[in-house]
């Protein structure tokens, strides 16, 4: 759930549609709200307008891949979870990942629904404290300012 106590909404990136429709089902069978991009650039689009609560992506795509997208929505949005999900790739790529601000890495296939719910679940607690400790933060400062 968002802040808002809405289902959160989770953008699925990736190249291969068979796997956006299996991680789109596998989502909303645990209650999310999904969107998806079949690439980067595509992805950014969604970031822009949708404003996602949390972003799967893949590493590998034509075009843009997920790395590229991770640095791109740094600029749009810095709180933002993103949560790599790769086959069998290079771990330089997840470590690169993990250290772009990613939150965690998932192993394709995704075949455990707990799994998949609770590294999203996860996320999206982390990303929600955050987002308020940084708005008690500007609170504080508000009040620091006052006369």
């Amino acid at each position: 759930m968002s802040e808002s106590g809405q289902a959160a909404t989770i953008l699925v990136i990736d190249d291969d549609e068979v796997i956006r429709q299996c991680f789109s089902d596998q989502l909303e069978d645990l209650g999310y709200r999904v969107l998806t991009a079949e690439n980067g650039r595509i992805g950014i689009k969604v970031i822009e307008q949708q404003q996602p609560d949390l972003v799967l992506t893949d590493l590998r795509m034509p075009e843009m891949g997920g790395l590229e997208v991770i640095r791109h929505a740094r600029d749009i949005s810095i709180d933002i979870p993103f949560i790599v999900v790769s086959g069998a790739g290079r771990i330089d790529d997840v470590v690169e990942a993990l250290r772009l601000g990613a939150y965690d890495y998932l192993v394709k296939p995704v075949n455990d629904l707990g799994i998949l719910g609770h590294t999203l679940s996860r996320a999206l607690e982390k990303a929600s404290l955050l987002r308020s400790n940084l708005d008690y933060q500007e609170q504080l400062e508000g009040l620091v300012r006052l006369p």
